[in-house]
C-alpha cells in the first residue's frame, strides 16, 4: 500500500514538472514570436527601380542612396561567352579557377543585365553594392554568382564585385550565374521557363525581382 502511495506521488510530481515545462516552452515560443517580427517581402518586375535605402543582404551591407533596375536576362553557352569576352590565356585559366569553388564548370550561364544608380548627394566609399551575395532562386532551384565570369564581363569593375558610384551617376553591369546540370538535373534543361527571382535584400524587407 505504501508503495502505491509513493508511486502516485511520483507520478503527480512528474506530471507537475511536465506541465510547467510545457508552460515555459509555450511562453518561450510566444516571447520569441512577439520579439522578432516577421520579415516582410516586396517583389518587383523587370524594369522597375528598386530602392535599397535601409536594406541589408549581409551584416555589413550599406546601400543607402542606391537603386537597382533589372533590364533583362539571357542564357548563353559557356564556351560562346568565353570566346566573346575572354583572351586565350583567360579561357585556359577559367576552368582551374572555377574548380576552386566547384568541381564542375557551368554548362550555360544565366546573365542578368542590371543598371545601378547612386542618388546620394555626397560621395562615400562606405556606401555601395556587393553583387556576389545576390543569388537567383525559385523553390528548390538556386543559381549562385560566378565571380570569375563577372570579372571578364565587367572590365571596368577591375575584378571587384564590391563598388561605389559617384553621386548622381548610374552604370550598367552584366551579372553571371552558373547553370550546372550536375546540381539542377532536369531543371537545367528548362531553366528558361522557370520564373527565377533575384534577391536584392534579405532584411528588414526581403526585396526580389522576378526575371
Amino acid at each position: 500500500m505504501w508503495g502505491d502511495v509513493m508511486k502516485r506521488k511520483i507520478r503527480g510530481i512528474l506530471f507537475c514538472v511536465a506541465f510547467f515545462a510545457a508552460v515555459l516552452w509555450i511562453y518561450g515560443v510566444w516571447s520569441v514570436n512577439g520579439k522578432y517580427a516577421k520579415i516582410s517581402e516586396e517583389n518587383y518586375e523587370t524594369g522597375q527601380w528598386v530602392n535599397l535605402d535601409g536594406c541589408k543582404l549581409t551584416e555589413i551591407s550599406n546601400t543607402e542612396g542606391y537603386e537597382i533596375q533589372v533590364l533583362g536576362k539571357e542564357i548563353v553557352n559557356t564556351d560562346i561567352l568565353l570566346e566573346k569576352y575572354a583572351t586565350k590565356k583567360e579561357k585556359e585559366a577559367y576552368l582551374p579557377d572555377t574548380e576552386e569553388f566547384s568541381p564542375w564548370r557551368p554548362d550555360r550561364v544565366y546573365l542578368v543585365h542590371v543598371k545601378l544608380r547612386n542618388n546620394s548627394l555626397e560621395e562615400s566609399m562606405e556606401r555601395g553594392i556587393d553583387w556576389q551575395p545576390m543569388y537567383l532562386f525559385y523553390r528548390n532551384v538556386v543559381l549562385d554568382f560566378d565571380m570569375q565570369l563577372y570579372a571578364l564581363l565587367n572590365r571596368s569593375a577591375e575584378g571587384s564585385s564590391t563598388l561605389s558610384l559617384k553621386p548622381k551617376t548610374e552604370m550598367e553591369f552584366c551579372l553571371p550565374y552558373g547553370i550546372y546540370k550536375e546540381l539542377l538535373g532536369k531543371n537545367a534543361d528548362k531553366i528558361n521557363t522557370i520564373p527565377l527571382e533575384m534577391v536584392l535584400s534579405l532584411w528588414p524587407v526581403m526585396k526580389t525581382v522576378t526575371l
